[in-house]
């Protein structure tokens, strides 16, 4: 391997490793959105049945 080639291939693994690194980010920000959703939906039916029952312990 000569040494272009091995400066083309450590390019172009920095390359890949910085979007790599864009993705995970993005990945770990849609988990905490879709965590909160979650959240949010769940509260929505813990309401709903909570109201319907008729039974309000507050």
């Amino acid at each position: 391997m000569t040494d272009g080639e091995k400066i083309q291939d450590r390019l172009f693994l920095k390359d890949n490793f910085k979007k790599y690194m864009d993705i995970l980010g993005q990945t770990s920000l849609d988990m905490i959105k879709f965590e909160a959703d979650l959240m949010d939906v769940r509260q929505n039916i813990a309401d709903q049945c909570f109201h319907e029952g008729g039974v309000d312990h507050e």
